[in-house]
């Protein structure tokens, strides 16, 4: 099991913490590099770096990606099927997790998952986060629109999660101060629908399904 240890911002960096903000050159940088023999020759460059203010988590993913297609604008949409990344974190060990979706246009796809056994293609219990929460989620992201047809040349693209705590406290209860906390998690490149599809995760997962939280990484608050 890979560990990550998430730093603590210092105070007044939040108006640095954008997508190229100075705040984020002292976070850790983890890789997504665990390909899935499934994906097609295409391999994306794709790092994370956190940061937390003990009040709230901040999620900085970055892709080296080529063929990247994007045409999902609606919140809870099936954003896994464009160039997309996730972050997959369960809080509390006796509680479920949080499937955090997100293409690169920045478009949410979050549900909370209390049991990801599949019965006819469908995880057995998932409950879509209400729109209301998901506005709790601050996101930043460097693509300006849909995209489509396909950019085949060589791009970048960055998104930027700001998830406070309250967000998940409805589900899972009080979290309260981030600070030592250990969490699990994984992070995930999909892109399901494109002309070269790609899955890749963090913590290496031993079948193309990335609903399997006895595989998670851990996350570690400073």
């Amino acid at each position: 099991m890979i560990s990550y240890f998430v730093k603590r911002s210092q105070d007044g960096d939040k108006t640095s913490l954008g997508l190229t903000g100075e705040a984020w050159t002292s976070a850790n940088v983890l890789s997504i590099s665990n390909y899935l023999p499934q994906s097609s020759d295409h391999r994306p460059v794709t790092t994370v770096r956190l940061l937390h203010d003990r009040k709230s988590v901040r999620v900085l993913f970055k892709v080296s990606d080529r063929f990247v297609r994007c045409v999902r604008t609606e919140y809870q949409s099936d954003v896994w099927n464009d160039s997309c990344v996730e972050w997959f974190v369960r809080p509390k060990p006796d509680k479920g997790y949080f499937n955090f979706e997100i293409n690169c246009l920045g478009v949410l796809h979050v549900h909370y998952v209390e049991d990801p056994v599949r019965v006819d293609g469908k995880l057995t219990k998932s409950t879509p986060v209400p729109a209301e929460s998901g506005a709790l989620i601050k996101i930043l992201h460097s693509v300006s629109s849909a995209v489509d047809p396909k950019i085949a040349e060589p791009m970048e693209w960055a998104i930027l999660m700001d998830v406070p705590v309250k967000f998940f406290e409805p589900f899972i209860g009080p979290i309260g101060n981030l600070s030592s906390q250990r969490w699990r998690a994984n992070f995930n490149k999909c892109a399901d629908q494109t002309s070269h599809p790609t899955w890749a995760t963090w913590n290496p997962v031993s079948e193309l399904n990335f609903h399997r939280p006895q595989e998670f990484g851990e996350i570690v608050f400073e």
